[in-house]
């Protein structure tokens, strides 16, 4: 499933999203909880991938904003 070009994003029950363009290779991985607030933001190009990707924690898992 494609949100935007340059980021895929594969799995059923959350999934990993990779960087395609600028930084392919680099991936972290999205729990479901936080699927829809990433696919929404990317999808209309509020954010890109480095806003998700720079957040991940140390096991490469996006889990929210701090505050969320």
């Amino acid at each position: 499933m494609k949100l935007q070009q340059g980021v895929r994003v594969g799995g059923v029950v959350g999934g990993v999203v990779e960087g395609l363009y600028d930084e392919p290779g680099r991936t972290f991985r999205v729990p479901l909880r936080w699927y829809a607030e990433v696919s929404a933001n990317m999808s209309i190009t509020n954010m890109d991938f480095a806003d998700f990707a720079d957040t991940a924690d140390e096991s490469g898992t996006f889990r929210g904003f701090e505050g969320e």
